[in-house]
């Protein structure tokens, strides 16, 4: 009987340390994605270092283009929409 609980025991540690590996695999590959996509950012914003609204539009540009070579979901735009003329009434 005693034997028995002891099994259980290390059956018990044996499966939670397993379930423990697993999150942090899971952990560490988000936090490569999100480290490369930062990386992509802090890249455009050296190449591309004025804050006008072509620099805006190339800096996202470039972005896009990175998070698309390697791989990652893409993000919202940073530079302003155009502005888009009136609808006549």
């Amino acid at each position: 009987m005693r034997t028995m609980r002891i099994f259980a025991a290390i059956a018990a540690l044996t499966v939670l340390a397993a379930g423990a590996a697993q999150a942090d695999t899971r952990l560490n590959g988000a936090n490569q994605r999100w480290q490369a996509a930062d990386k992509c950012t802090r890249t455009s914003f050296t190449k591309y270092p004025d804050y006008t609204v072509e620099g805006a539009q190339k800096r996202d540009q470039f972005v896009r283009e990175c998070l698309r070579n390697n791989r990652l979901p893409p993000r919202p735009d940073m530079a302003p929409a155009e502005p888009t003329a009136a609808a006549p009434q």
